[in-house]
């Protein structure tokens, strides 16, 4: 048995950014067992000391039946671990776990890192019919409960629970620090570039909704104006969503001699030594991006669109750039101002780190977890 049971929807999710809760919570005497989809991390978990349980599921995890195999073995991990807290992170893990809780009269955390879904306004009449129907249940599921908590990670978020009727109040509790960032592994270190061209980068699944085009129409508009500077890309497609950016399309990206694709990366302490300003031009319904958060940690001056999540790392004119989502040309504007001036990323990447470690320590962000577990049990 467990006293707490992690719900997540990708063991990669949970040991980049979960790991450290989890080994605290074990350090603290309580047990812990995770369950994800079966992935490639879950050895590397098991190697942490965590109980981790991977379920199968088909290759498209976004299908119907995959949902529905995965449920069904959270379901099943559930009623043999029988834990005192279940924990779930993201909105369809939160749905599931919810569903459980009702039935098995658990006390639960639901971390909600970003609304995305809930949060969109595009679409059609089906995805406008979706979006209600999931407000509907996860409110008639809350109402059901009485002993959980709702985990969010800014203002606006809170807000929409809270105004939209979703969640009472006293039931939703704001962790602006996101999932937190180890300040010993995320550090400034000295620029290891070569040739001394200023390099930014541009870190996250490669989803249209995460700014990966303006991103490219900026480096493409500063690569034809002559501007010395390199553009890296680092991450992956996320082929199961529709958002996702084609293997045709970074083919032509790659090929035209602009940006490089670094792909997935595990090493991404090391690469944001190698660069001089980390870019995100998202809309998407973030939480607080852990890119920023991490390129904070290492003292880099951040440039990132005016947007939910990215307010709570990025102040304008003291640690980096905030510009209007969708405008590449202020983009642009705003990568060239920072990578033509060394003293002023000087200045913006100690302020970085400044607020790194007033807010984002993920020490901080755990004790407060674990002060949510107290009052639960």
């Amino acid at each position: 048995m467990s006293s707490i049971l992690y719900l997540a929807n990708t063991d990669w999710y949970v040991f980049n950014f979960r790991l450290s809760l989890l080994q605290d919570v074990q350090d603290g005497d309580q047990t812990v067992a995770v369950i994800t989809p079966e992935g490639d991390y879950g050895q590397r978990l098991r190697d942490n000391r965590i109980a981790w349980r991977g379920t199968r599921v088909f290759r498209t995890r976004r299908s119907m039946a995959s949902r529905i195999m995965f449920f069904a073995g959270c379901v099943v991990e559930a009623v043999r671990e029988r834990p005192k807290i279940v924990h779930a992170f993201t909105i369809e893990c939160v749905v599931y776990a919810s569903l459980m809780s009702v039935v098995l009269r658990s006390r639960a955390v639901y971390s909600l890192v970003g609304l995305g879904f809930l949060r969109e306004t595009t679409g059609g009449p089906l995805a406008r019919i979706a979006r209600a129907t999931l407000r509907a249940a996860l409110k008639t599921l809350w109402a059901l409960q009485s002993r959980f908590v709702v985990t969010v990670q800014n203002e606006e978020d809170h807000a929409t629970l809270v105004e939209g009727g979703i969640a009472p109040a006293a039931r939703v509790r704001l962790i602006a620090g996101g999932s937190g960032v180890n300040l010993d592994q995320f550090h400034p270190s000295n620029r290891t570039g070569s040739g001394g061209k200023p390099r930014a980068l541009f870190a996250s699944r490669l989803l249209w909704q995460k700014g990966i085009g303006d991103y490219i129409e900026a480096a493409t508009e500063l690569a034809e104006s002559g501007a010395p500077y390199e553009f890296w890309i680092a991450g992956d497609p996320d082929r199961g969503n529709r958002g996702s950016v084609s293997d045709s399309e970074i083919e032509n990206w790659s090929s035209s001699g602009i940006v490089e694709f670094l792909g997935h990366r595990d090493d991404m302490q090391q690469v944001l030594g190698m660069v001089d300003v980390v870019v995100l031009p998202t809309f998407y319904g973030e939480g607080v991006p852990r890119i920023l958060i991490e390129a904070a940690a290492s003292g880099l001056p951040l440039i990132a669109s005016d947007h939910i999540g990215c307010r709570a790392v990025v102040h304008d004119g003291e640690n980096g750039r905030l510009v209007a989502a969708h405008d590449s040309a202020a983009l642009a504007q705003a990568m060239r101002e920072v990578l033509d001036d060394p003293s002023l990323r000087v200045r913006m990447g100690r302020r970085s780190r400044e607020i790194a470690e007033a807010r984002f320590d993920e020490h901080v962000v755990t004790a407060k977890f674990l002060e949510l577990y107290s009052e639960l049990v």
